[in-house]
């Protein structure tokens, strides 16, 4: 466990860096880079917080003096080699020589004792509060999904109108997605979104809309279907479990949402002219205005706010 956590921890420097970087730079980036850019940058953060490159930076760090094999600091080590050193100077003279007289109290380094145990214990309880975090964040979340999820499906109704239908199959056949993609309604949620990963649901509002309204909210969640979006927002929870402890990871998390909407309105706008991009805009702003609970994580939705797209 020992390992695993040094390699988490490299990881997670690692990780604070990125997202720093990116956020000094931002000022700059959002005027002459796309959210697609900005999007595709955090995932690559997502990655370096996934993948245990670690283990490398844990095993050079385990041969620098003064480390153990595991990789942590051998405090109690150093500190009896300190304690040889001070004994060496106390020993007894050789044969022949005065014995000087030594008050055995001097001779128990009672202090650096008790602070080298106080430091090991305290070291080698934090893999395991580590640990412990990342069971109880994957338990708050799971519990919060589940009831949401169960929520949802037993209060969704599949659609069964024959022009939503054949909308929906030429889009995807039009942007070339295969597989298969279940339509709901609920009258619980105010905007559109997809859920599931392995069966995957696309549910609707109960809300009246126009064919045209339609097929551009349509067109909005089968590019998230396409990009795969809901996979890296699972990706992402993923290394915000491992990396609890670090405030960065959760500010990576909302840098997910937030460009991974504005590059999804981006791609989707790419080829369309003025007037449509427009009523692109309008209609995803009207459907905002419907919302009233927002929901992240394993939900891909329009984008989260007014300002996020007039941004965008």
């Amino acid at each position: 466990m020992n390992t695993a956590f040094i390699a988490v921890l490299l990881m997670s420097a690692t990780g604070i860096l990125l997202v720093l970087c990116l956020a000094l730079l931002r000022p700059l980036t959002t005027k002459k880079l796309t959210a697609t850019w900005h999007y595709r940058m955090y995932i690559l953060v997502v990655l370096f917080l996934l993948v245990p490159v670690g283990i490398v930076g844990g095993n050079l760090f385990s041969n620098i003096p003064g480390t153990t094999n595991q990789g942590l600091p051998n405090v109690p080590v150093i500190l009896n080699d300190m304690i040889t050193v001070q004994q060496t100077d106390i020993l007894p003279p050789q044969t022949g020589q005065a014995l000087p007289q030594t008050d055995p109290s001097a001779l128990t380094p009672a202090a650096p004792v008790t602070t080298a145990f106080i430091l090991k214990t305290v070291l080698s309880f934090l893999p395991l509060i580590w640990l412990v975090g990342v069971f109880v964040f994957i338990i708050l979340y799971g519990i919060q999904f589940v009831r949401f999820r169960r929520k949802i499906m037993r209060t969704s109704l599949q659609i069964d109108d024959r022009g939503t239908l054949l909308a929906l199959k030429n889009l995807m056949t039009e942007m070339g997605i295969k597989g298969k993609l279940r339509l709901l309604s609920n009258n619980i949620i105010k905007t559109p979104m997809l859920a599931g990963l392995f069966k995957t649901f696309l549910i609707l509002p109960e809300v009246e809309m126009s064919e045209r309204e339609l097929k551009v909210i349509l067109k909005h969640e089968l590019t998230h279907f396409k990009r795969r979006d809901l996979w890296v927002k699972s990706l992402t929870l993923i290394a915000n479990a491992i990396h609890w402890f670090n405030p960065a990871a959760y500010r990576l998390t909302k840098n997910i949402d937030t460009f991974c909407e504005l590059s999804c309105d981006e791609q989707v706008v790419s080829d369309m002219n003025r007037e449509e991009r427009q009523f692109y805009g309008e209609t995803i702003l009207n459907v905002l205005c419907r919302v009233v609970n927002q929901h992240s994580g394993m939900y891909a939705t329009l984008a989260e706010s007014k300002k996020e797209l007039k941004e965008g």
